[in-house]
């Protein structure tokens, strides 16, 4: 499965409950095709183009880790609602050294304009964590954010 956001697609797939020798012999074979995916995934799958996204990438203060935490429930919560309206696709902070993050937006849900107004609010920015940030597009050519599981 491949997961980019809560915005799924389903599809079924069986053989009417029959092993593949008797699907090779039935004269009326059941075909149901399973698949979840994004619409994103979709479009990546049926495509060899390349994928737009949007990437916010923020630039954080020297000692971030221990800076953050009176805001960052508020900014996770901000990046939530985001997740949950199908707009942000994945994010997080770098990791050794924390000195910044990226957050990628699925470009078929939102407009460069939202992901900067969203900037402009989250907790980190308002209070002086974040010096300076960004919104590029980022294009996707190969692998997948999550692997089939």
């Amino acid at each position: 499965m491949l997961l980019l956001s809560e915005k799924k697609i389903s599809f079924n797939l069986s053989f009417g409950g029959r092993g593949v020798m008797s699907l090779l012999t039935s004269t009326k074979p059941t075909l149901r095709l399973t698949l979840t995916a994004t619409l994103a995934a979709v479009a990546r799958s049926m495509s060899s183009s390349p994928v737009k996204f949007y990437a916010l990438r923020y630039t954080y203060v020297d000692g971030m880790l221990e800076k953050r935490q009176p805001y960052r429930q508020a900014h996770l919560d901000g990046l939530k609602k985001m997740a949950d309206l199908g707009k942000c696709v994945l994010g997080g902070a770098f990791n050794d050294p924390c000195d910044g993050a990226v957050v990628l937006f699925d470009s078929s849900t939102t407009t460069k304009e939202e992901i900067e107004a969203f900037a402009n609010v989250d907790p980190y920015v308002v209070n002086n964590l974040v010096p300076s940030w960004s919104v590029s597009e980022y294009m996707a050519v190969v692998g997948s954010l999550k692997p089939d599981s």
